[in-house]
């Protein structure tokens, strides 16, 4: 009867064991994760969203403080390299790229502010990498609220969106045409300038002789 008792007590005492490893690696492992939770979301991310397809990530563009070239790591590129891929299938959408800068930040690039220098920069990034011949907007926005970190890094900085171009049909085209064509009927003037003609047939001025 020892063995089994001695048995049993030492499985109660491995159980035990096991069990306060355990709870000690939670209460360990948990601030971590807790840690690295806060600091994903503590930062902007990136996200662009057209009807049904849209991209939601913690990673962005980086840019140096007072700086217009875009750091964009290989995660960054991949996203950017499917939004050029969806772009790229709806000829009908143009993107407009919005360049954010901070009022602190000194502007040393040939642009009219650094955020327009930004958001150039990430225009012809998409257009080196494939994104076809289309109506790319950038424009700018001042933002006192931007995100560095470190302190000389934005994190951010640039928003992107899509939206619906007009095309303009061969129908829509030989219809603007034709009404072209009719106003320059209603007032035409000779070479010398003599007649006044109204209408193309009714002579409503000569040069008198």
């Amino acid at each position: 009867m020892r063995l089994p008792r001695t048995l049993f007590w030492g499985m109660m005492l491995l159980w035990i064991f096991v069990a306060m490893w355990w709870a000690g690696s939670r209460r360990n492992f948990a601030p971590i994760r807790g840690a690295l939770k806060l600091e994903n979301t503590g930062l902007p991310g990136f996200h662009i969203a057209d009807s049904t397809w849209n991209i939601n990530s913690t990673n962005n563009f980086r840019f140096s403080k007072s700086g217009s070239v875009p750091v964009i790591t290989d995660d960054m590129a991949a996203l950017l390299d499917s939004f050029i891929r969806y772009a790229n299938s709806h000829p009908y959408k143009s993107v407009s790229i919005n360049g954010c800068f901070g009022l602190e930040e000194m502007n040393t690039s040939a642009f009219e502010n650094l955020g327009l220098a930004r958001a150039d920069g990430i225009k012809n990034w998409l257009i080196a990498n494939g994104m076809v011949n289309r109506t790319i907007q950038t424009v700018a926005q001042p933002i006192d609220w931007l995100v560095f970190s470190p302190e000389d890094t934005l994190v951010g900085g640039i928003s992107i969106m899509l939206y619906n171009a007009v095309p303009v049909t061969d129908d829509g085209l030989e219809s603007r045409m034709a009404s072209v064509k009719s106003i320059s009927n209603l007032l035409s003037f000779d070479t010398d300038f003599s007649n006044f003609v109204r209408n193309g047939n009714n002579l409503a001025a000569k040069k008198e002789e």
